[in-house]
């Protein structure tokens, strides 16, 4: 167990190719509904696999409950498509972060699939009170628990 109980994310596939850099990697195989009528992956379908990597991230290293804990939330977002997915292919998205602000942090995803990169990009997010409508500060242990596994420091 990481400090503040949360729980310790799963442990990075072994044979994975996602770039090293990235400490957690969620697999999924690609269903035949993220298809789309050229045969291969469509766009939308790509970002809910790093959608599904951030959930996870976040709520396997500190523990937040889904949906209830998670106020992080987009403010930017940088995509870059390199090859094609197709139906049943193995995909492996590495998810990291890498600053944390007072209320915002840097983050970085790589999705890779029969051992090519397939899509890669990164933006910011914000710790917001979804009842105010605004930013708040990170809290401490949050901070503090992404801070150690990312081997960042906990304030830029």
């Amino acid at each position: 167990m990481i400090a503040g109980g949360s729980r310790r994310p799963a442990e990075r596939p072994p044979d994975t190719t996602v770039d090293p850099r990235f400490r957690y990697v969620h697999r999924l195989q690609v269903r035949f509904r993220d298809v789309d009528a050229l045969g291969h992956v469509n766009h939308a379908a790509q970002l809910a696999y790093v959608e599904q990597a951030r959930t996870l991230y976040f709520h396997e290293l500190t523990g937040i409950e889904i949906p209830d804990g998670l106020r992080w939330v987009i403010r930017t977002l940088s995509i870059e498509y390199l090859v094609p997915l197709s139906f049943a292919e193995v995909v492996d998205t590495g998810w990291r972060l890498g600053r944390l602000g007072r209320s915002s942090a840097d983050y970085e995803f790589e999705l890779a699939a029969g051992g090519r990169t397939v899509a890669r990009g990164g933006g910011v997010l914000v710790y917001a009170d979804p009842r105010a409508g605004r930013s708040e500060p990170i809290p401490d242990e949050y901070r503090a628990i992404i801070a150690a596994y990312e081997s960042i420091p906990a304030r830029t």
